[in-house]
């Protein structure tokens, strides 16, 4: 349902609410929302900033789906609670895109070699598909956590880790790629079994 609601939002931003305009339409809402700051900004990062619009659509809907994913992994544990269920059931650690969403890079890695005008378009899709693949990641990082035996100490220091180094998002993206190719749940699972 994450997957749905994220690709539909992502359709909204890319076509329905430009209404075909395209990039242009966010880096004119951008402008307007900026232009009191204008003055101070730097040319690089007027750049910077123009660069970045033009991918507020990928954004927007990787979020959501960030957003989606964690208010339904909480209603879930909420749900267990409310029932009297001590051990939560369904656990984050556990959770898997399904299989035939691996194509998803796979195409927009593709998508970067199409003209110039539809390229746009290929790298707000590859921004969200990064952000459920984050969510895989963070999963088999969960995963692995729990087969380890580690504290949730340790879990929060990862997290507060992966807020002060955002880079380390990425890594954690391509990781979920890897999973899923490589099947790297199986092998973690199979010694906490």
């Amino acid at each position: 349902m994450v997957i749905g609601l994220s690709l539909l939002t992502l359709v909204l931003l890319l076509w329905a609410i430009p209404q075909g305009t395209g990039p242009g339409f966010w880096q004119a809402q951008m402008g307007h929302l900026l232009a009191p700051a204008r003055k101070d900004l730097s040319a690089t990062q007027r750049q910077v900033l123009g660069d970045m619009v033009r991918l507020m659509p990928g954004i927007l809907a990787a979020v959501m789906a960030l957003l989606w994913a964690l208010a339904a992994v909480m209603a879930s544990r909420w749900r267990e609670r409310f029932q009297g269920i001590v051990v939560p059931q369904r656990v984050f650690r556990d959770w898997v895109l399904p299989e035939w969403l691996i194509w998803l890079p796979v195409v927009t890695g593709l998508g970067f070699f199409l003209p110039h005008g539809s390229a746009w378009a290929v790298q707000n899709l590859a921004i969200l598909v990064g952000g459920l693949y984050l969510l895989q990641g963070l999963s088999l990082v969960h995963l692995w956590f729990a087969s380890r035996g580690w504290p949730l100490i340790a879990l929060a220091a990862f997290y507060i880790g992966l807020i002060l180094l955002s880079q380390f998002l990425l890594v954690v993206s391509v990781l979920g790629i890897l999973d899923r190719v490589f099947h790297l749940r199986r092998r973690l699972a199979g010694p906490r079994s």
